[in-house]
């Protein structure tokens, strides 16, 4: 049913409004703003995410695998401070303030940019 209003109109009273009566929302027609939580279900957000490479997800928790061989390349604290994982040359990598400074190769060799100093008593 639809309701044309030609001129003014003054309501009093209440009216109950069913989900029928609000048509679906096209959701590329929310462009702004945000939901209060009760009103976005769980699953409905978690049916679109993943864990990626190296994580679990279980209901709303990540959590890390137990084994990460099958795809981390590189792991440090920072650009400048990291180890590489090189599979297809059989190599790890070593960087220390943006430097290369060491490579362990896939026969044992150890390459080590500057000395190599054993029984050090700085550690």
């Amino acid at each position: 049913m639809a309701i044309k209003i030609l001129g003014d109109l003054d309501v009093t009273g209440s009216m109950n409004i069913t989900a029928s009566d609000v048509p679906n929302l096209d959701t590329a027609k929310i462009t702004t703003g945000t939901f209060a939580d009760a009103r976005v279900s769980s699953s409905s957000v978690l049916q679109h995410v993943s864990a990626g490479s190296g994580l679990d997800l279980t209901g709303g928790s990540f959590s890390v695998e137990e084994d990460l061989r099958d795809g981390i390349t590189h792991i440090g604290v920072s650009t400048s401070n990291y180890i590489t994982f090189d599979n297809g040359n059989n190599r790890i990598d070593f960087y220390a303030g943006g430097v290369h400074v060491g490579r362990l190769e896939e026969d044992g060799d150890l390459h080590i940019k500057g000395d190599v100093i054993a029984f050090s008593s700085t550690l």
